[in-house]
């Protein structure tokens, strides 16, 4: 019984396509000539184009470390990554990026790395 289940696909797809024809085969020249010529376009470059808008500022935010007893600060947004410095409850970071649930930050000593930010809380003002 396996044998027949294991078989009938293949006899099924035999028995569905033996009506079926395709078209015959061209060679690549013959379909390109049909096909459509665009002609190549060089680069444009207009160097007196003035920028219309200016370039936003950077996102930062005071924000205060809130975990009960420790915050590792890592090397990339992620569980996965190296503990850069192992930051305690109270201590004041500065957001650099809002990344999800992962935001990037500096410490007061310029060491820079990433949080979960469910263990900072954001600082009005």
């Amino acid at each position: 019984m396996f044998k027949v289940l294991h078989v009938l696909p293949l006899v099924a797809f035999v028995v569905f396509t033996a009506g079926c024809t395709l078209p015959a085969a061209q060679p690549f020249a013959a379909m390109s000539a049909d096909m459509p010529q665009i002609a190549p376009q060089s680069p444009t470059t207009n160097a007196t184009k003035q920028p219309t808008e200016q370039t936003a500022q950077p996102y930062k935010s005071a924000c205060i470390v809130t975990a009960q007893k420790s915050l590792n600060l890592r090397s990339a947004p992620g569980t996965f990554a190296p503990v850069l410095v192992v930051l305690s409850h109270g201590d004041a970071l500065t957001v650099i990026d809002d990344r999800g649930a992962w935001w990037h930050v500096s410490t007061g000593a310029n060491v820079t790395g990433y949080i979960n930010s469910i263990y900072c809380k954001l600082q009005q003002g």
